[in-house]
């Protein structure tokens, strides 16, 4: 029984360890991840229809449209140019987006665009749901990418279980 009872020890101190480990901090890093690979996928002109599945190009812009931005002032051309979809015209989109909750319990990051007012009285997350609508969805993650912070995730984990189980 005394074995029992030591392997029940080290299994208590293992999941303190890990619930430790799985805090805000690393959670929150884990969002600010994603939106970095978002921001740079989706101002490379590629977006993600469904969590889980292959970038593709955005939708084209309407002939209307790139000829709007060419006579536009406030078109940023240090990220975009007027023929091309990457939801850059002026960069608040993107820049943006921000890890809107962490919940340590469920495991769950949620990242949104953020909901300040802009010129037009529309919100930033008012935006980002009409482009989606548009079919120029972006907020998902691809496949590729949720293995890439997967692994991320995995190591920051592993790392701080094993600095966290070593204390105890």
């Amino acid at each position: 029984m005394a074995v029992k009872r030591d392997l029940k020890k080290v299994q208590n101190r293992l999941f303190a360890a890990i619930k430790r480990a799985l805090n805000r901090k690393e959670l929150t890093e884990i969002g600010r991840m994603a939106i970095n690979m978002i921001s740079a996928r989706t101002r490379r002109g590629f977006g993600v229809a469904q969590a889980g599945s292959k970038s593709r190009p955005l939708k084209k812009l309407s002939a209307g449209y790139i000829a709007y931005r060419k006579k536009s002032s406030k078109l940023n051309t240090a990220l975009t140019s007027p023929g091309k979809s990457n939801l850059t015209f002026t960069g608040q989109l993107l820049d943006s987006l921000i890890v809107r909750e962490v919940d340590v319990e469920k495991q769950k990051v949620f990242v949104n665009a953020n909901n300040r007012k802009r010129k037009g009285g529309k919100t930033n997350a008012e935006v980002a749901e009409f482009v989606s609508q548009q079919g120029r969805e972006f907020l998902n993650l691809s496949r590729s990418e949720i293995v890439k912070i997967g692994r991320a995730f995995n190591n920051n984990l592993r790392a701080n279980v094993k600095r966290n189980f070593e204390r105890t």
